[in-house]
Parts: structure tokens; sequence; C-alpha cells
């Protein structure tokens, strides 16, 4: 089921930096970003963990090439 406060839990990582709020989000989206993957565990494990570093860099603005 969705989160009912996305938007305001975005908000508080970006303007708060509310580590809570970004671990609610990893929470909420981390089994569909696994799927997604579909590697092998070891290797969705580290690619997962990417992707979700890669999205907070870019909700602060830290753009990274690749």
């Amino acid at each position: 089921q969705p989160i009912a406060n996305e938007s305001e839990l975005i908000a508080r990582c970006l303007l708060d930096k509310d580590p809570r709020a970004f671990s609610t989000l990893v929470q909420y989206y981390q089994e569909p970003v696994r799927q997604y993957c579909r590697r092998p565990l070891p290797l969705a494990q580290c690619t997962h963990k990417e992707i979700i570093i890669r999205q907070y860099n870019n909700l602060l603005g830290k753009h990274f090439p690749g």
C-alpha cells in the first residue's frame, strides 16, 4: 500500500536532512527496487544500496555520473 505522506517525507529529506524520513522511504521502496534489479541476492543487495544512495544524493542535488 502507498505511503500516505510520501511528499512530506521527501520534503523532510530535502529541507531538514531528516534521516528517519529517508529511512522510511528506503524501507518502503527497498523490496520493489530489489525486485527490479532481479540479480543474485549479493549483487542485488549491492545494486539496491547503490540505487538508494544515488536517489538520496539526487534529492540533495549531488549528481554523479553513471
